[in-house]
């Protein structure tokens, strides 16, 4: 039993100890940004995709959808000329980019010649610092954040 209690918390300060803040485990937090029903809020923080969307699973939440124009416009007003993971990828199919919780992907708002799946492995999408968007690998090293979101 101490040995299995030990081996969790030791887990869980691995998990923790990543280059990314950990959200609060609070549906939505406090300092969650309203928008069109849903809140949103940037976390800090060097991580992979997977990893960013972890954190904001496990805070209730999931990384951030964009569904339609307005909801572009807020995301990149919050961003604030940072980078930040969003939550779709086409690392199930290649080229059939997915939101994460299924809603489809009607609206886009992708870069010049984005997405480009530059040297095959360009699987994650990123908001990029100029607000638009970007395909990039999972652990893409210039993502400095990362935008949960919890649903209404």
């Amino acid at each position: 039993m101490k040995k299995t209690i030990a081996l969790t918390f030791a887990a869980s300060i691995l998990f923790l100890a990543g280059g990314c803040t950990t959200p609060a485990k609070i549906k939505p937090p406090a300092d969650a940004r309203q928008f069109s029903g849903n809140w949103y809020r940037v976390y800090p923080g060097h991580c992979s995709w997977k990893e960013a969307q972890e954190k904001c699973v496990l805070a209730g939440g999931q990384l951030a959808v964009i569904p339609d124009e307005p909801t572009q416009a807020f995301i990149r007003h919050l961003a604030n000329g940072t980078s930040a993971w969003l939550g779709a990828s086409d690392g199930k199919i290649t080229g059939l980019w997915q939101w994460v919780d299924g809603t489809p992907m009607k609206y886009k708002a992708w870069g010049s010649k984005q997405p480009d799946n530059w040297g095959g492995h360009e699987n994650y999408m990123q908001l990029t610092r100029s607000g638009v968007w970007d395909d990039v690998t999972e652990d893409e090293k210039g993502v400095a954040s990362y935008i949960c979101e919890w649903k209404k």
